[in-house]
């Protein structure tokens, strides 16, 4: 078992801007970050990372993968 990790037939990544540009996507539950400049690319990079985590021999390989868009939160 991953530490940190339930298997679950969903994995939920949560999307925000950069700092400096592009995006960062990070794993709920499961220690895996990735980024790019576009969503189309951070799309591919999340499907490499998930596949180079689970390849390792990390259990709990999910069944879909999610995208949620995290918006900066201002009052």
């Amino acid at each position: 078992m991953v530490m940190g990790h339930t298997p679950t037939s969903e994995l939920v990544f949560l999307v925000e801007k950069g700092a400096e540009g592009g995006y960062i996507a990070t794993a709920q539950g499961c220690n895996i970050t990735t980024q790019a400049r576009t969503l189309d690319q951070l799309k591919a990079t999340v499907r490499e990372a998930v596949d180079r985590f689970f390849e390792d021999g990390n259990p709990g390989r999910p069944e879909s993968i999610a995208l949620r868009h995290v918006a900066p939160f201002r009052y």
